[in-house]
């Protein structure tokens, strides 16, 4: 109840003067009369997301919110609450269902908790590299298997990315399967990440984000996983030595919007969330390849972090009971086609 009341607060007080990590598409600072029939009627949201603000993924939201007024007139007016400003990922999908937030960039396994078959897009190497992620996500494939988040009065706009996911330790490198074993790796919610962590021989425990930082640098978690943006964008290179890349999981960032808000906008304003929603996607994918290449140096030059690259044959042979035991079957099988016709 705490978390709700503290995400009603929060979004009124976007609509006065914007806080510290706050910000509002420079633009306009509240919605214009609706001068013409094509915009209106005149709205303003409010966009939570627990990705750090200059993180690729925060800076596409701020992208977005900026295209956004411009595109529709003023007329929509986004404001964005980055990390985790308002609660965790699991606290603004709930507040989306009740219609008090409107748009949030929740992974996938997180909202798998909420719809299930969506942990398929988080199967352990389940792809070979960003472009067939990239492709399989696009698919007119993978828009019908997350139409499911209607069930939740949630629409997907598209997907952000973080990068594949990789894992950083405190305890020791990683330079092989076997020095997971044992091992206590933070992992987000979802029940894909528990199968995948126990089948690599770890004590995996779901933690939210913002919890994380301290649960490394007191010791309750030996590890965690993450992709290379989020480490580094989250200073974790203070509380983690080493840095195993291992591309083990593709989680996607759900850029949702409530049907609430969605319903309030007329054609036109829909259409043009629409089109600054994939203008986003795109800015967050070019902004992730161009932080990646240059992160590792960044964290070795600040941090001393190590960096391993374990040979991933008995990781992906020791996640092979997870594809054998997934409950949904149909939806791989679906996108498993997707990939076979990419070739």
């Amino acid at each position: 109840m705490k978390k709700l009341l503290s995400i009603f607060l929060a979004v009124f007080v976007s609509f006065s003067l914007a806080s510290c990590g706050e910000k509002a598409p420079p633009s306009s600072s509240s919605p214009k009369p609706n001068d013409s029939d094509v915009f209106g009627p005149a709205l303003t949201a409010s966009f939570g997301h627990v990705m750090a603000a200059d993180s690729p993924a925060g800076k596409a939201a701020d992208f977005f919110a900026e295209r956004v007024s411009e595109l529709t007139e003023g007329t929509v007016v986004v404001t964005v609450h980055p990390g985790s400003q308002l609660g965790g990922d699991r606290d603004m999908i709930e507040s989306q269902q009740m219609g008090a937030l409107e748009f949030s960039l929740p992974g996938t396994s997180i909202y798998s908790s909420f719809e299930p078959t969506l942990g398929t897009f988080c199967l352990p190497f389940l792809y070979s590299d960003y472009e067939e992620a990239r492709a399989v996500l696009d698919s007119e494939e993978a828009a019908s298997i997350y139409s499911v988040t209607e069930n939740q009065n949630i629409k997907l706009l598209t997907t952000f990315e973080s990068g594949f996911r990789q894992l950083g330790t405190n305890k020791r490198p990683v330079n092989s399967l076997a020095d997971l074993k044992g091992q206590i790796i933070r992992i987000p919610q979802g029940d894909i990440y528990t199968q995948t962590w126990a089948a690599l021989g770890t004590n995996g425990t779901p933690l939210a984000w913002n919890e994380l930082f301290a649960a490394l640098q007191t010791g309750v978690v030996d590890g965690e996983e993450a992709p290379l943006a989020n480490f580094a964008a989250t200073g974790f290179g203070e509380v983690c030595k080493y840095f195993a890349y291992i591309n083990y999981a593709y989680d996607p960032l759900m850029f949702t919007v409530s049907n609430d808000f969605w319903n309030k906008m007329n054609q036109a304003q829909q259409d043009a969330v629409r089109q600054a929603a994939l203008e986003a996607r795109d800015k967050c994918r070019e902004l992730n390849t161009q932080a990646e290449a240059d992160y590792e140096a960044q964290l070795i030059e600040k941090w001393g972090t190590e960096f391993t690259h374990p040979d991933l044959t008995d990781f992906k042979a020791a996640v092979q009971p997870v594809y054998d035991g997934w409950d949904y079957q149909d939806t791989l099988k679906i996108i498993q086609d997707v990939q076979a016709k990419l070739g």
